[in-house]
Parts: C-alpha cells; structure tokens; sequence
C-alpha cells in the first residue's frame, strides 16, 4: 500500500518532506519516483483571543508551539493487525497548558484503493478549566508532485457527506512518462463526537481553504499567530485556482467552548492519487468513510444504521429514506456508484454478511412504492 506516512508524538505528521513516507508511491510504482513527496509538513491547530494577544498552536515548519506531557501519556508503539497499522502521539498541551491535544492515525492494509490514512485529534481542557472562543483545526502544507516544484493548483468538493479540501499538480511540457496534472491530495472530513458519546455527528466541518505560501508562510518562515486565527474565521470552503505553491487549513469549529468534561474527538482523512482526476479523489473519500465505520467507529459504539429500520443508503443527514437512497443503491449495484457508507443501512431485507443482492433492492423498492413491508430494523 502507498499509505506510509510519517508521523510525531507531537502531533506533526510529514516532517518537512524528510521522512520518505509522505503518503507518496515512490516505492509502490510510480514511474516518476523521484517525486517522493505528496505532504510536505502538517499539525493540528488552534488558535484563540486571550484579549491581550492571539495565542496558538502547531507542530510544522520547524516551530513546535506544543510541549510534550510525558508523565501523562507517553506515545504508543506502532500497532499492527491484519487490517492496519495504528499509531498514537503522546499528549502534547497548548504553551499555556490550557488544553490538551491527542493524535491517533490508521493506516489501512488490505483496502483496494490502498490510498488514505484515517486520522483521530482529541482536544480536551487539561487545566480542568472551560475554554472558549477556540478555532481548532488542521493545517497542511501539501507539495503535490508537479513539473514546476510545488505549484500546486486548489479545489474542494462540499456535496452531501463528501467534503474535502485538496491540492492539485501542475504540468509544464505535457511530456514524462504520466502528467502531473493527474496527481492529487487532500483532507476529508469523517465527523466528530464529542466526550464518551459515539454518537458520531458528520455535521461540519466550520471551513477549509488553500492558502498562498508566498503571502502566508515565506515571509515569516512560517504561519503568524494573528493570520491564522484570523483566516481561521471565514465559513465555509474557498480555493486558490492559480498555480502557485499552497497549503490547506481546515476548519474544524469556530469560536468553540471545551469545557473541563468535554473531550472532542474528530475524524478525518489524508488522501492522495497517483494516477486520476477529482472523481477519484472523491471516490476515496466514500471509500475512506465506509473503511472508517467498518474498522474504527464500532470502536466507540454504533455509528452506523442510527434509524429505527434500515434504508437510508446514501447515509444523509436525518435517516430520510426516499429515492435518493433506492437511486444510490441501483447505481452501486450495477453501474459501478460508490459502495454505500453503512453496509448496515443498504441491506434492507437483514439478511447479513459482507453482500447486498436483488432482495435487498426489490424489498426498498416495494417498501417505498407498494406499501410493502418495513425493512428491517437496525441492530
């Protein structure tokens, strides 16, 4: 699988490009190798107004705003099964050790598109104080392979539950043995929860955009405080077209409060594409989801088939079962649409198993238009 990548017990992850396992396929038959680098340096952030200044935190470009809490929680050992590869941080707080931040990252194995790495960042008040006003997310500074360094080019998809923000390659000559214009990565949202819940929410997340490194990071040698929390304000999703060098932030809350039992947990997932375009990248991003709840989300209680019966395939907001669902699952089962979410939801009759067959279909179908019988109900 191209899914190495290297990580911190600091919450940093790409370590400036120097890690050789940047979520490229140098090893894993790229006919470029020498374009070994798809991340180049990422951390989560947060940023806050203590009314006097802006205070923040990150892990990249060679600054370091965390500190390790060692005697708190030291960084797990790699952990490896038949499915993953899973890796913990340590704790790392804020300067002010007013909050405490946790990264966890899965790898997938076996996974055919063998293309993303599933992220966890915990944030939760380590001075057992309540904090407010916090924007909390994730900065990246992607270097997608291209002919010209890291011009890279942006763009984001914000369509149901697929929402992510992503960098693009450029080409010069239309020569080389494949264009870099068909090169990709980006950051998915998965959803959130917060505190022991589990009751995973895909609401989110507060914002994501790209960002010009020549205004934003060359001058200072790195992001500013002040910038960032301010860039951080702006709802919703905005991308730079021009081909320059850029990074991403996304936004997962805004002018958040965690109090002293608050614990967030948020997902999210790094994806690349060697060979494609944004269909893709969009295709993982689904393939991300499903591999998520089938893997990490029972981890932490149901996350999947929420509803009173089965049905809701696409898996939007609010369990509606109408003919988006019976539409989404045609597609799947016979023109190659993506699989559904939750395996739980589309097999309406509860036969179970790995498969969805015909039943499952005719049983929707005559659920919604024959007053046929209910599905089933959900686990």
């Amino acid at each position: 699988c191209g899914t190495q990548l290297i990580v911190g017990t600091n919450g940093n992850f790409g370590k400036q490009g120097q890690g050789g396992a940047n979520l490229d396929y140098a090893n894993y038959g790229d006919c470029e190798w020498w374009k070994s680098v798809y991340i180049y340096d990422g951390s989560p952030v947060v940023c806050w107004d203590d009314g006097a200044t802006i205070k923040a935190g990150w892990a990249l470009f060679g600054d370091d705003l965390f500190k390790l809490v060692d005697d708190l929680k030291m960084p797990v050992p790699t952990i490896t099964t038949s499915d993953y590869q899973k890796y913990e941080s340590g704790t790392f707080v804020t300067e002010d050790s007013s909050l405490a931040l946790e990264k966890t990252w899965w790898a997938p194995l076996n996974n055919p598109t063998c293309n993303f790495v599933i992220q966890l960042l915990r944030v939760y008040s380590y001075d057992g104080q309540t904090h407010s006003g916090l924007a909390i997310g994730e900065a990246i500074d992607w270097d997608i392979p291209s002919d010209n360094g890291a011009t890279n080019t942006g763009g984001f998809h914000y369509d149901g539950l697929d929402r992510i923000i992503y960098l693009r390659g450029t080409e010069s000559d239309n020569t080389g043995c494949q264009l870099s214009t068909n090169r990709y990565g980006g950051q998915g949202w998965l959803g959130y929860y917060n505190s022991d819940s589990c009751s995973i929410t895909s609401d989110g997340p507060y914002g994501a955009y790209t960002g010009d490194n020549t205004i934003w990071v060359w001058p200072n040698g790195g992001f500013v405080p002040s910038e960032m929390y301010n860039n951080m304000q702006a709802a919703g999703f905005s991308a730079l077209s021009t081909p320059i060098d850029q990074h991403t932030v996304m936004t997962y809350f805004n002018n958040q409060t965690v109090g002293p039992q608050d614990t967030l947990n948020i997902f999210t997932a790094l994806i690349t594409v060697m060979e494609g375009d944004s269909t893709d990248l969009f295709a993982s991003l689904d393939s991300a989801q499903a591999w998520f709840n089938a893997h990490i989300g029972p981890d932490c209680g149901s996350i999947c088939c929420m509803g009173p019966i089965r049905g809701n395939v696409n898996y939007d907001p609010g369990d509606n079962i109408d003919i988006s669902d019976l539409v989404y699952l045609v597609d799947y089962m016979f023109t190659g649409g993506p699989a559904p979410i939750c395996f739980e939801e589309a097999d309406i009759n509860g036969s179970g198993g790995p498969g969805l067959d015909i039943s499952d279909l005719v049983h929707l179908a005559d659920y919604m238009f024959n007053n046929g019988p209910d599905p089933a109900s959900c686990p």
